[in-house]
């Protein structure tokens, strides 16, 4: 499932994954490289890099993007915490 849809949103981006229901690399690479897309990470090179975790924590000041970030105006209430620990269970948790 998580290859099917890896290939109907992002195929044309990222190139396809065979569904054949296996995680292999190709496919580990690729759901990094949807991820990468959706935080605004640069490079999108499918690996989890200093860049990649950056997009996480902050927002390099553009305000337009999709990603729920942090910036250094931003301080971080518990409040805050358990919004973000809520939004990557959201994300992590239908994989497995």
């Amino acid at each position: 499932m998580v290859q099917l849809g890896m290939n109907t949103n992002y195929g044309s981006q990222i190139g396809l994954t065979a569904p054949n229901g296996l995680w292999e690399r190709k496919s580990h690479k690729n759901y990094i490289k949807c991820c990468q897309i959706e935080w605004g990470a640069t490079p999108v090179d499918g690996i989890a890099g200093k860049n990649t975790w950056a997009s996480l924590l902050s927002s390099r000041g553009n305000t337009a993007s999709s990603a729920t970030a942090f910036d250094t105006s931003t301080r971080l209430t518990l409040l805050h915490r358990n919004i973000v620990l809520s939004q990557i269970c959201q994300l992590v948790l239908p994989v497995i």
